[in-house]
């Protein structure tokens, strides 16, 4: 949860999370086209002479998190600019300039895969580098599309990593809202970014998990008072 005062930038790290998912999904440049376009996710302020315009992304896995070590020191980074004149897409379109994924072994930093342009240099479960040219289209990501795991062990990682992350900005409410409609009884412990499985959620805390405290103090902040009641026809 991201809690701050307005304009200290809490809806542009929510952003920034959810294009690094988006780049396991391979849909980063779509989605930057439905935000506005490249120029809409571009740094405003100063630039070093001479670098290239671009929208760069870094997410660091540590292997340790609250103290327990996760297995996963493994770095992810992504650059996103324009297209050079001789490069065959849409005059604005935002196209996947460079990828990296570095994973850290002792003391040193293995660059597993590394794509510049349309060279993409992998290192298989062997160790061995492949070198794969226009294997992925400049509005895809190398992230997405080698999705053999047994031969690039390293990359499904990552890519699983970002891809169980859940981000949730607002929901609709209107009458056609996910929200609204019946949902399955099926025992659900993650919410779907659209919260059509909310009624299963509430339903798995009440009949499944008996876990309710935090729910329960949670809807007495915002209504106090009221209390809810899921899976069950009518109060115990």
């Amino acid at each position: 949860m991201f809690v701050g005062a307005n304009g200290v930038g809490k809806t542009n790290l929510y952003k920034a999370l959810g294009l690094l998912r988006c780049a396991a999904t391979g849909t980063i440049t779509r989605a930057i086209a439905e935000e506005g376009g490249i120029e809409s996710v571009l740094w405003a302020g100063a630039r070093r002479r001479g670098a290239p315009v671009r929208l760069a992304l870094r997410a660091h896995f540590d292997e340790m998190e609250y103290g327990v070590e996760m297995g996963l020191p493994h770095s992810y980074e992504i650059e996103v600019g324009l297209r050079q004149p001789t490069e065959a897409a849409f005059a604005i379109e935002p196209l996947v300039k460079e990828e990296r994924l570095t994973v850290r072994q002792g003391r040193r930093e293995v660059v597993m895969m590394e794509r510049k342009g349309q060279l993409v240099t992998l290192r298989n479960e062997d160790g061995a580098r492949e070198n794969h040219k226009n294997a992925v289209l400049p509005s895809e990501t190398a992230l997405a599309a080698f999705r053999d795991g047994a031969r690039y062990p390293e990359l499904e990682a990552v890519r699983r990593v970002l891809l169980d992350w859940r981000l949730y900005h607002d929901f609709r409410t209107d009458a056609g809202s996910p929200v609204r409609e019946p949902c399955h009884a099926i025992t659900t412990p993650t919410l779907s970014q659209d919260a059509h499985d909310l009624a299963a959620v509430l339903a798995t805390l009440f009949v499944s998990r008996l876990d309710t405290v935090e729910l329960t103090s949670a809807i007495d902040d915002a209504f106090p008072g009221a209390e809810l009641y899921a899976g069950r026809l009518v109060p115990p």
